[in-house]
């Protein structure tokens, strides 16, 4: 079959060889120069839609056709295929991939896939699925793929057998296979043993060693078994892959099952300690700097007091429950009465309308408050209030939300349990279950173990430690059940099984987390530091190892992520280039999996986008770039700031230099003079220079270059275009800027438009035209041949027919209209 011998091609048998190194150099230029248009007019639209990616889609297109076997520009026109939902393209392009690189295993599995999904039936898609899982000339990451296909293919016919026969080959032949064991959690956990289900979570554990949430669920698991110690080990490592790049802190609900966590191993008086010390700090400082601020003559109405500052109301909730089974009645009621009083805070605080969020109906507002109060109201009541209080606030809460809704009918049964009505309270608890609100059932738990209930009283309270281990409402759950003589919850037979398994897992897997360094190293080096032509590309050399002694999974949620943020530090002559220092984003996802000692090592371009104009646009001078390299990172949802993720790692990229180029150094009248005859081979240095000096010109006027001149290479240009070779006509368009950056290029600009050569008219389309009402674009959208600019202006047409702002032909002589760098990451991962 034509696809099978296209995944085992051999890279040496496909060549394509240039005529001369000039052209070949030449070509590439163009190649390079049309890639990066295509880019940054994409990246110009803050919120680019399938059209947009379309257009963007075509001009690569044209760029492929001067550099076929450029892999980076292959795979970013990939990229972009994908965001446009373009399943055709993606397939034929893939073919191509898999010609220049048939290792490429993630390339591999997307052209199979395309392929089966053409079979009419199920019973065919199946048959050639085991032909394929048994070829031995696949790559096992790649069968393993196919395999758990298969076998979903098999649930979806209601065949178990098929189902877990095709699950167990997906996992034997790739234990990175994530998605797979995964699958086998979900599908046979509940019906297994604890030892069967510790293996198979262990297993999950090996697939991605970074995944904090299978961290977490193994924590779970020797938790249920009674192995607390071992559980704070894992949850400890989930705790450190989940802490937030940006302000290094980790969730507050993680945080608090650590601290539960510690109540098992250490007893309630660690935890009450830990929350007692911290309040006192907090106010400590608090104190100090008031005490600073009167000693400097400073105000310090702006400034908490000491009483003002409390624990959150999820720590104050653990330590009200601490306290109460500690019999400490004295923090118990102000660990009570600092909650009640956060939320009145925090409710008068909503309440004022400059604090209210714009367009909230004030109604809704008022209710949220309302029942954000009675769920604090109601955790009060059941752990410290009166009776007398609740009556208070039943009067309140009533007026609020009305007698018949269930936070009030929660506080009144509250009060009748307080009361000693203990079959009222009963009857009315019971009424409010429906609810799933977990205080209810520890009230009731209580009210039934005043009755003498114990059996039903038990039977709660091991439901509320299976529901909610991690909270303190199940830690006391837990010693209450204790307290009435019952089986502890957490107890298993098999622990000491369990805790062998948990004991295997090596101690590295902790290490890496906190140094992913231990299991990976990652380096980012320049090809070549220079000093390069002006027009030369950047080239940096990235590199990710597994040096660990598992299999590690690459892509985006996998162990090795599979993307890398290219960061350029620029120095254009005595200046830096902040703005227009735009990062680039590399896909490195070539492989399902790197085996230990194997890695992924290719060469990119770190300037294909806006930075590489920027270097370009500055060849009148002598410009210096370096890189930083972030393999794993997060960008800021406020700041756009990209920081290293926790177990991220970054390499500095070393300095690239560009000389200047010679022609910059003529009088601009000369340059024009000299374009009027230049031969073609000229020209994409003259281009260059011209582009550097007008560039310049636009942001600070440049000596002898006159508003004539410009009109005169206007002209010149005009008078010259369609008797170009193509390749020196797409040169023109892509690097002389247009009138709206150099006013006086205007007869140029129209000259491009009025083409008859399809793809320069596509190209001065994107480049040129600022309105999509443009007739020129109505024209080409017209016409019925599928060319370039019929392909261009239609994508136009539907992304920003509206007037969507965006675009390189909107963007100003600064690129002041740069959008947000969210839109940088074109595409998902395949």
């Amino acid at each position: 079959m034509r696809w099978m011998v296209v995944l085992m091609a051999s890279a040496a048998a496909w060549f394509t060889g240039a005529a001369t190194a000039q052209v070949a150099d030449t070509d590439s230029m163009l190649a390079r120069e049309l890639q990066r248009l295509a880019l940054i007019d994409l990246r110009l639209v803050a919120n680019p839609g399938e059209a947009d990616f379309r257009a963007a889609g075509i001009v690569l297109d044209m760029a492929r056709q001067w550099a076929p076997d450029d892999l980076e520009l292959l795979r970013r026109r990939i990229e972009v295929a994908q965001a446009a939902g373009e399943t055709e393209v993606i397939d034929a392009l893939t073919d191509r991939l898999l010609k220049l690189d048939p290792k490429d295993t993630t390339a591999q599995l997307r052209a199979i896939a395309s392929r089966l999904r053409s079979k009419q039936t199920l019973g065919d898609r199946l048959a050639q699925y085991q032909k394929l899982i048994e070829a031995g000339s696949i790559d096992p990451s790649v069968r393993s793929r196919l395999a758990l296909d298969a076998a979903l293919l098999h649930r979806e016919r209601g065949d178990d057998a098929g189902f877990a026969r095709d699950l167990a080959r997906a996992m034997k032949l790739d234990a990175t296979n994530k998605e797979a064991a995964m699958l086998a959690w979900t599908r046979y956990a509940a019906g297994l043993d604890d030892e069967q289900r510790f293996r198979l979570l262990t297993n999950l554990l090996y697939a991605d060693p970074l995944d904090a949430a299978v961290h977490r669920l193994i924590a779970l698991e020797l938790l249920a078994a009674g192995s607390f110690d071992r559980a704070s080990r894992f949850h400890r490592n989930a705790v450190a892959l989940t802490r937030d790049a940006f302000n290094n802190q980790v969730p507050e609900w993680l945080m608090n099952e650590s601290l539960v966590l510690d109540w098992y191993i250490q007893g309630p008086e660690v935890v009450l300690e830990q929350l007692n010390i911290d309040l006192l700090r907090r106010r400590q400082i608090a104190a100090a700097q008031i005490q600073n601020a009167e000693a400097q003559g400073l105000p310090t109405a702006g400034l908490l007091k000491p009483e003002e500052v409390r624990l959150t109301p999820t720590f104050a909730r653990e330590r009200i429950v601490a306290a109460w089974l500690l019999g400490d009645d004295r923090t118990r009621m102000s660990a009570a009465a600092d909650l009640r009083k956060d939320i009145e805070d925090w409710t008068e605080e909503l309440q004022d309308p400059r604090n209210r969020p714009a367009g909230v109906d004030p109604r809704e507002i008022a209710r949220q408050v309302a029942l954000e109060t009675a769920e604090v109201w109601a955790f009060a009541a059941w752990a410290d209030s009166s009776p007398q209080l609740i009556e208070v606030q039943l009067d309140t809460l009533g007026g609020r939300v009305g007698t018949d809704h269930a936070s009030y009918k929660r506080l009144a049964a509250y009060r009748q349990a307080k009361l000693g009505n203990l079959d009222a309270a009963i009857m009315q608890i019971e009424a409010l279950l429906e609810y799933g609100y977990v205080i209810d059932e520890a009230a009731l738990a209580m009210v039934k173990e005043r009755t003498g209930q114990i059996d039903e009283a038990a039977a709660l309270y091991r439901g509320i430690v299976e529901r909610v281990p991690l909270r303190a409402v199940g830690a006391w759950a837990r010693q209450r059940l204790m307290g009435l003589d019952k089986p502890d919850v957490f107890a298993s037979a098999q622990r000491p099984s369990i805790e062998q398994l948990a004991d295997q897992v090596p101690i590295w897997i902790d290490r890496m987390i906190r140094d992913s360094s231990r299991i990976m190293r990652f380096r980012a080096d320049v090809v070549d530091t220079g000093p390069l032509d002006p027009l030369a590309p950047a080239a940096v050399r990235l590199r990710i190892e597994n040096i660990s002694n598992i299999p590690l999974g690459v892509g985006d949620g996998r162990t090795i992520g599979g993307t890398v943020m290219l960061t350029p530090k620029l120095l254009i002559g005595m200046h830096e280039e902040f703005l227009q220092a735009q990062p680039e984003i590399v896909m490195l996802n070539h492989r399902l999996r790197l085996m230990p000692g194997e890695a992924i090592e290719v060469e990119v371009s770190p300037d294909a986008g806006l930075a590489g104009w920027t270097i370009a646009a500055g060849a009148d001078t002598t410009v210096r770039a370096d890189w930083r390299a972030l393999h794993g990172f997060a960008v800021g949802a406020t700041d756009g700031i990209a920081r290293k993720s926790v177990t991220g790692l970054e390499s500095g990229t070393g300095s690239i230099t560009w000389s200047l180029m010679a022609e910059t150094t003529e009088p601009f009248a000369d340059l024009v003079d000299r374009l009027e005859a230049a031969p073609p081979s000229e020209l994409p240095n003259l281009f260059g220079a011209i582009r550097a000096m007008l560039v310049t010109h636009a942001t600070s006027p440049k000596a002898g270059v006159t508003t004539e001149q410009i009109e005169r290479l206007a002209a010149i240009l005009a008078q010259r275009l369609e008797s170009l070779p193509q390749r020196e006509r797409l040169l023109a368009i892509a690097m002389i800027p247009p009138a709206r950056f150099s006013p006086g290029l205007e007869a140029f600009d129209r000259a491009a438009l009025a083409s008859t050569d399809s793809a320069v008219a596509a190209l001065a389309i994107l480049t040129r035209v600022t309105g999509m009402d443009n007739p020129v674009v109505g024209a080409w959208a017209d016409r019925e041949d599928p060319s370039e600019g019929q392909r261009l202006s239609r994508a136009l047409l539907e992304a920003r027919v509206l007037g969507r702002a965006g675009g390189l032909a909107q963007a100003g002589p600064d690129f002041s209209t740069l959008a947000p760098r969210r839109s940088l990451l074109l595409a998902p991962s395949p």
